[in-house]
C-alpha cells in the first residue's frame, strides 16, 4: 500500500477517534443532565407530560450509552475477539441513542410542542434540560459510531488528546446545561418592583374634590357582572388593580403607582399562557396582604404595602390544589384566608399561608348537600344544606375568626321534603354585614346580620324584591332597594338600621336604577355614582354626596369624561380617596376624590 494510500486512512482513523473522544464527553455530560432533569430540576404539570416523559427516556439511553462507552475504550487495547462479544450491547445504545430519542421528539411533535409550552406554563428547568440532554446524547451517539466499528481508531490519537477531546465534549455538555438551565428561569419573565413600608392613610370620611385619574386595561376575563369596577381591591396605601399580566399598586392620596408584579409578555386579552385569573384579587387582613392567581402559576400573596411576596407555596396553596374548596371569599373582601371544603371550613394566615384553624361541621341527623362561608373581619358564618328522610333545612352558625370556637348556632328553612327545593343558601357579604338567602318550595327567606352577636335572634323575612345595595363597613345602616314589580325601577331606595331594621331616611333625588357597586357609606356622606343623561345627546356618571346626618343632598355633580365612560360606572372607597370607576370597553380610568 503506498504512502499516498495510506495517509487519508490515517486521517478518518484520527477523525473517527477525536470524534469518539468527543462524543463520550457529550454523553457523560448529556447523561448528567438527564438525571439532573428528572430528579432535581423544577418541574410543572402539563397536560401533554411531555417535559418528565422524555427526561425520564433521556436517563435511560444516557446510562445504556455509559455502560457501552467503556467496552469501545477497553476494546482499543484488546483483541477483536473480546470485543466483538460485547459489541451487541454497544450497538444497542449506540442505535437507542440515535432512533429513540428523536422518534420520540417527532411523537411529541416537540418542534411545535416546545413553544407552546413555553407559552402557557411558566419557564421551569425540566422541559429546557430535558431537550439539552436528548440533543446531547443523541449527537454523542452519532459521534461514537466509528470507534463503536473499530474500537482501535482511539490509538491512532495520543493519550493526550484523546483527553483533551474527551474534555472538550464535557465543556460542550457544560455550556448546554447552563443554557438550558437558564432557560428554565422563570424571573426573567416577571418585572417586580417593590416600595418602601408607608403609613396607609385613613378612609375618606367624604366626597372631596378631584385629585387624580389613573387608567388600567380593561380586561376581557371572567370579571364578575355585579362589580362593573373588575378587580380593584382597597389595600395598602390605597388600591390593588390587576390586570392580565398581574398586580399595580396605587397610592390612594396621590393615584401614583407604588408597586407591581407583572409578567412579561402577557397581552391584555391573552387567553393562554400564564396571565393573571380573573376574580382572583382578594384584601385580606384589613388590607394589609394581596392574594391573587395565575394561571398554571399558582396563587401568590404579597404585603399590600410595599409589594414584597410573602408565600406561594404554603398549607394554603396544597389545600387549594387538592382538595377542590370553594374560595368563598371573593375579591373586595378584608377578612381572613378561608377555604370551604365539603362540610369543612379552615381558615389561613394570610402572612404566611400556613393554617390556623379548622372546623368540620358534625351532625349525625344531618345529611349534607352543600356548604357554604361567608367571611367578616371579626367572624366565619357557615351554612349547612341539610336533609333526612323526610325534610330539609338549614343549619347555620358563626364561628370566630381567630380560633375556630363556635360562637352561635341556629336552624332555618325546615320544611317537609315534598315542599323543599335542592338549592344552597347564598351568602354575600358587604363590610362586616352578612346577608344570608335560603330557598323554600314557596318563597324565599333572607336574614341580615351587621354583628356576631345579633346571629342568634336576628329576624327571617321575606326576600320578596328587595336588595340589600350597600352597608356602612363601620356601622350597622344599610341601604336597601325595593322592586315591587319585579324589572321595573324600584320605588324606594331607603337606608335602614341594620341591626333593629328601622328606617332611617331616604336619599332625596337618589337615582331609582340602583346597582350593586354603584353606592359607598363614608363617615359623614353616603355617595352614589350612576349613568345619568347630561344634556339631550350625552350620557354619562353622575356623582351624588348626601348628608348622613341631615340627609341633605350636597353636591350633585356630572364627570367629565369625554368617550373614555361609555360603559358601566361604580365606586369604591379606598385608603386615602373615594375612586369613581368608568370603562369604555377597552380600559378602566379610575378618578381619584379625597379633600
Amino acid at each position: 500500500m503506498s504512502a499516498d494510500q495510506t495517509r487519508p486512512r490515517q486521517w478518518f482513523a484520527r477523525a473517527a477517534g477525536a470524534a469518539a473522544a468527543i462524543g463520550f464527553g457529550m454523553i457523560a455530560g448529556g447523561a448528567l443532565l438527564a438525571g439532573y432533569s428528572r430528579f432535581a430540576a423544577s418541574s410543572r404539570p402539563t397536560d401533554s407530560g411531555l417535559p418528565s416523559t422524555l427526561s425520564t427516556a433521556a436517563l435511560i439511553i444516557g446510562v445504556t450509552l455509559l455502560i457501552a462507552v467503556p467496552l469501545i475504550a477497553i476494546g482499543t487495547g484488546s483483541d477483536i475477539d473480546w470485543y466483538g462479544g460485547w459489541s451487541a450491547l454497544v450497538w444497542f445504545a449506540v442505535v437507542a441513542g440515535l432512533s429513540v430519542l428523536p422518534i420520540m421528539a417527532a411523537k411529541y411533535h416537540l418542534p411545535e410542542a416546545f413553544p407552546s409550552l413555553r407559552h402557557d406554563y411558566p419557564f421551569f428547568e425540566q422541559l429546557p434540560t430535558a431537550v439539552g440532554a436528548s440533543g446531547l446524547l443523541t449527537i454523542g451517539a452519532v459521534l461514537i459510531v466509528g470507534a463503536g466499528l473499530r474500537p482501535a481508531y482511539l490509538r491512532s490519537l495520543s493519550r493526550r488528546l484523546t483527553v483533551l477531546f474527551a474534555v472538550l465534549g464535557v465543556v460542550i455538555s457544560a455550556g448546554v446545561a447552563v443554557a438550558a438551565i437558564r432557560a428554565g428561569d422563570d424571573q426573567r419573565n416577571f418585572d417586580h418592583l417593590t416600595a418602601t413600608r408607608a403609613q396607609p392613610p385613613s378612609m375618606p370620611g367624604q366626597l372631596g374634590t378631584e385629585q387624580y385619574r389613573v387608567r388600567i386595561p380593561f380586561m376581557r376575563s371572567d370579571w364578575d357582572s355585579s362589580r362593573s369596577y373588575g378587580d380593584i381591591v382597597p389595600a395598602g396605601t390605597g388600591f390593588v388593580a390587576a390586570s392580565a399580566a398581574g398586580l399595580t399598586a396605587y397610592d390612594g392620596t396621590t393615584g401614583a403607582a407604588r408597586w407591581h408584579y407583572l409578567r412579561r409578555g402577557i397581552a391584555d386579552n391573552a387567553i393562554d399562557g400564564v396571565e393573571y385569573v380573573g376574580d382572583s384579587l382578594r384584601a385580606l387582613e384589613g388590607g394589609t396582604v394581596a392574594l391573587a392567581y395565575w394561571r398554571h402559576f399558582g396563587w401568590l400573596a404579597f404585603d399590600a404595602i410595599t409589594g414584597e411576596i410573602l408565600w406561594q407555596d404554603s398549607d394554603f396553596t396544597y389545600d387549594a390544589a387538592h382538595d377542590d374548596p370553594d374560595y368563598s371569599f371573593g375579591p373586595g373582601t378584608s377578612g381572613p384566608l378561608t377555604l370551604v371544603s365539603n362540610d369543612r371550613v379552615t381558615v389561613y394566615d394570610a402572612r404566611t399561608g400556613a393554617r390556623k384553624w379548622s372546623s368540620e361541621f358534625a351532625d349525625p341527623g344531618c345529611r349534607a348537600r352543600s356548604t357554604n362561608a361567608a367571611g367578616t373581619a371579626t367572624a366565619i358564618y357557615r351554612i349547612i344544606q341539610c336533609y333526612n328522610n323526610t325534610e330539609q333545612w338549614y343549619a347555620a352558625s358563626v364561628l370566630d375568626s381567630r380560633t375556630g370556637a363556635t360562637i352561635s348556632t341556629r336552624e332555618v328553612g325546615r320544611t317537609p321534603n315534598a315542599d323543599a327545593t335542592n338549592l344552597p343558601a347564598h351568602l354575600r357579604t358587604l363590610g362586616n354585614t352578612v346577608i344570608i338567602d335560603w330557598y323554600l318550595g314557596k318563597g324565599s327567606r333572607q336574614m341580615i346580620v351587621t354583628a356576631p352577636d345579633q346571629f342568634a335572634t336576628a329576624a327571617e323575612t321575606d326576600m320578596g324584591n328587595s336588595r340589600v345595595l350597600a352597608a356602612d363597613p363601620t356601622g350597622p345602616d344599610l341601604l336597601v332597594a325595593d322592586w315591587p314589580s319585579g324589572f321595573s325601577p324600584p320605588v324606594r331606595a331607603v337606608v335602614i338600621d341594620g341591626a333593629t331594621g328601622t328606617e332611617k331616611y331616604s336619599p332625596p333625588a337618589i337615582s331609582t336604577t340602583v346597582e350593586d357597586g354603584h353606592l359607598a357609606f363614608l363617615t359623614t356622606q353616603l355617595i352614589q355614582v350612576t349613568w345619568d343623561r347630561h344634556t339631550d345627546r350625552d350620557l354619562g356618571p353622575t356623582v351624588r354626596a348626601w348628608n348622613r346626618a341631615d340627609n341633605s343632598l350636597v353636591t350633585q355633580r356630572p364627570l367629565d369624561h369625554g368617550d373614555r365612560c361609555t360603559g358601566k360606572s361604580s365606586t369604591i372607597a379606598t385608603p386615602g380617596a373615594l375612586l369613581v370607576l368608568c370603562s369604555d370597553q377597552q380600559s378602566l380610568e379610575i378618578i381619584g376624590f379625597h379633600d
